[in-house]
């Protein structure tokens, strides 16, 4: 779904269950932002004590199962002196797996762990040596690599997740707002609301943007970066938000309805 049917839903079941709870479309965009960040956090730290519960690297948990696949990026990245800056990197936020290439007569697979840990393989001879089994830890805003003349990483990590923003229009006639799909427009103060592409006008009717000063004025709305699957996850932590408490299976139930009335 998208964003505008996604508050259409929560509004669905938050006035069902607790009437008047509805939000304005600058209180959604707030605690919108604020969930997908959170639903990312709480992804990452599932996998990271399913990985340490089992025992295993954490790219192995998360190539096994993980709804985190949206956000993976790979690169090659140059390192100078054992170091890489994370502003350099696209919205990092946490490593899978790396790959020293063509390091000491091949390609050593990087991996990842904490200060502690990084440092016990260094000093204890009877670990894994770093010259054979390259190693990588976070420090500030720096990565850390050992050896320190690893000089070229394939690198996979996550990045954080795009900000969503909903953006809509108003309707002249009756002051309703109207959620602007990605890529939607108004092309001058009053007309119809359309696409520049062949989809044609999705709104007949004058509408009007609070905020446009130039027109034709485009969109800025930016959907969710998450799989469908995902967006009741969201909608369940912006519902808790609004004291609105319901079990995963009912928010599905909703969902199923919700999908019905859009088929018909």
């Amino acid at each position: 779904m998208n964003l505008g049917e996604l508050k259409e839903f929560i509004e669905a079941i938050s006035n069902k269950d607790q009437a008047g709870n509805s939000f304005t479309p600058e209180q959604f965009n707030l605690i919108l932002k604020q969930e997908n960040l959170d639903l990312f956090n709480i992804e990452c730290e599932k996998l990271k004590q399913l990985a340490q519960a089992k025992g295993q690297p954490f790219y192995k948990t998360y190539y096994n199962a993980n709804n985190l696949n949206e956000f993976e990026v790979i690169s090659t990245e140059n390192i100078v002196g054992g170091k890489l800056l994370i502003s350099t990197l696209n919205d990092y936020a946490y490593p899978i797996t790396g790959i020293a290439m063509g390091y000491n007569g091949g390609d050593r697979k990087v991996d990842f762990d904490d200060d502690n840990e990084v440092s016990r393989r260094r000093t204890n001879l009877l670990t894994k040596p770093p010259y054979w089994y390259p190693m990588g830890v976070r420090k500030g805003g720096t990565l850390y690599f050992y050896p320190n003349d690893i000089a070229l990483l394939e690198f996979t990590y996550l990045k954080f997740p795009a900000e969503p923003n909903y953006d809509y229009c108003i309707r002249n006639s009756n002051y309703q707002k109207v959620y602007m799909p990605v890529g939607s427009n108004i092309t001058a103060v009053g007309p119809i609301y359309n696409l520049y592409s062949s989809v044609g006008v999705l709104l007949a009717g004058n509408v009007l943007h609070l905020t446009a000063t130039v027109y034709p004025y485009t969109s800025t709305s930016i959907e969710l970066e998450w799989a469908v699957n995902m967006h009741i996850k969201i909608a369940g932590l912006i519902l808790s938000k609004m004291a609105v408490n319901l079990r995963d299976q009912e928010l599905q139930q909703y969902s199923l309805i919700e999908e019905k009335k859009q088929q018909t």
